[in-house]
């Protein structure tokens, strides 16, 4: 990749004031059954069936949440933004992976991670991580 081809910065997530849903992370019973998008999921099968065969359209407000969220990230990202440890995401990814970087909670310091599948939260120790600045 070259210095050249980098995109456009986004300065606003998607929809940021339209109508949107918040994206649940697990399916139930109920979002299954109403063609309720999720992160678990995405789009249940009845949003892919054709309306003829007793299917149902997606929710337009279903795309604009999850787009808004993905945007939200970019945003973030591309405003030179870095986070800071978070034990919920942590725990439901196994880990940071070596090599992580990630912000002190006060934004004052950068922790670099050293080790696999790591659920320790820099502030609180330094075992297994490094301070970078």
């Amino acid at each position: 990749m070259k210095l050249t081809e980098k995109p456009t910065l986004i300065t606003v997530p998607f929809a940021k004031d339209g109508n949107y849903n918040e994206i649940a992370t697990k399916s139930t019973e109920n979002s299954l059954a109403k063609g309720i998008a999720t992160y678990q999921s995405g789009f249940p099968p009845l949003t892919m069936t054709a309306i003829s065969a007793g299917g149902i359209p997606p929710s337009g407000k279903d795309m604009n949440g999850i787009l808004n969220d993905i945007t939200a990230a970019i945003r973030y990202s591309m405003s030179g933004g870095l986070y800071s440890y978070d034990a919920d995401f942590s725990a439901a990814t196994d880990g940071y992976p070596k090599g992580a970087i990630v912000a002190s909670y006060d934004g004052s310091k950068i922790w670099w991670n050293g080790v696999e599948d790591n659920n320790t939260d820099p502030d609180s120790t330094l075992a297994s991580v490094g301070k970078i600045c």
